[in-house]
């Protein structure tokens, strides 16, 4: 009885010395990072092995993550004590661990509320949501990256109110034309790349 214990505690270790070797960063790492400095450099550079590995910038989810750290950062350098810089900071987290893990087809495809019970930019949201049906398949990253903008400006008018949301609405509008001039064919491919930073609200 105590060698299959000993056996079994052999096999779970060498599991998961699998599982850390496949994801390239052990539990203990995973819950030492954090929404700082340090944070941040170590997210981008998983985004990058993951391009490297064969996710492309134009993937929905490779580019919501970027969006959502972006957006962590942002804040993280404002000094938000909001509880924001957090929250999009674990946001970007899991997409690059499910990604990380190799799970493609079950992820969300969905923008989570995090400030407040109802969205704010009825419109705005009307229009992306309009993108996914019709665009999805030329033009992912876009509206990912824009699906978090709109998060962004929602939190600017919890924040401090609609005019401080102003330069950051002034985005989703530059973010929604730009969508607007794009045509997809019936099985377009889209190869432009994402920016490595997602646009700055403009003065």
């Amino acid at each position: 009885m105590t060698r299959s214990k000993g056996w079994n505690r052999v096999i779970i270790c060498a599991m998961l010395g699998v599982t850390v070797a496949a994801t390239g960063v052990s539990a203990q790492d995973r819950s030492q990072i954090r929404a700082n400095e340090q944070g941040f450099q170590q997210m981008e550079t998983r985004l990058a092995t993951l391009n490297a590995k064969g996710v492309p910038l134009t993937d929905y989810h490779l580019a919501k993550a970027q969006a959502w750290l972006d957006f962590s950062k942002e804040e993280y350098f404002d000094n938000d004590r909001s509880g924001i810089v957090e929250t999009t900071f674990a946001e970007a987290v899991k997409l690059i661990e499910q990604l990380e893990s190799g799970i493609t087809a079950s992820l969300e495809m969905t923008t989570p509320l995090l400030e407040g019970p109802t969205r704010l930019e009825t419109d705005s949201w009307e229009k992306t949501e309009s993108f996914k049906r019709s665009k999805l398949d030329c033009a992912a990253h876009l509206i990912a990256r824009l699906e978090v903008q709109l998060v962004h400006v929602e939190h600017e008018i919890h924040e401090l109110g609609q005019i401080h949301a102003a330069p950051y609405r002034q985005a989703v509008q530059r973010m929604v034309e730009e969508l607007k001039t794009i045509e997809c064919s019936p099985h377009a491919k889209q190869k432009s790349e994402v920016p490595k930073e997602s646009p700055s609200p403009g003065p």
